[in-house]
């Protein structure tokens, strides 16, 4: 789940089943609670908190007057699955319409390559 959650998720020890320790935030707002609260009953967990980066590369809004940043847009994702997610951070600079930043995900997934069968030829023969 990706999004634009307005969540500022801080370094509580209540949430660090679910907030990793490069939060940009020490304590967490309302909206950071409640999306922390729904990630530790789904069994998921916040992977935009999970990787080091600079502080630049973790803001995802910055205030009009470019003096107040916030990381709020996050990326959850169920324990099991997190293995797939090698890095999460903001991308700057993009002209996107908007004070926020775009989010970039690396994913590493092995895909299945699916070979199709045909099941008989005209003369008889198997086809592969």
């Amino acid at each position: 789940m990706l999004g634009d959650m307005n969540a500022k998720l801080g370094k509580e020890k209540v949430f660090s089943q679910v907030v990793g320790c490069h939060t940009l935030h020490d304590i967490s707002n309302e909206n950071g609670e409640m999306v922390a609260n729904y990630a530790i009953s789904n069994d998921m967990f916040f992977i935009s908190t999970n990787f080091q980066h600079k502080k630049i590369h973790i803001e995802t809004w910055t205030s009009p007057d470019h003096q107040t940043i916030n990381q709020i847009d996050h990326v959850m994702v169920s324990k099991e699955k997190m293995r797939l997610i090698h890095d999460v951070r903001s991308k700057r600079g993009y002209n996107c319409d908007s004070d926020h930043s775009l989010v970039q995900i690396k994913i590493k997934q092995k895909l299945l390559i699916i070979k199709n069968r045909q099941s008989k030829s005209i003369n008889g023969i198997d086809n592969y």
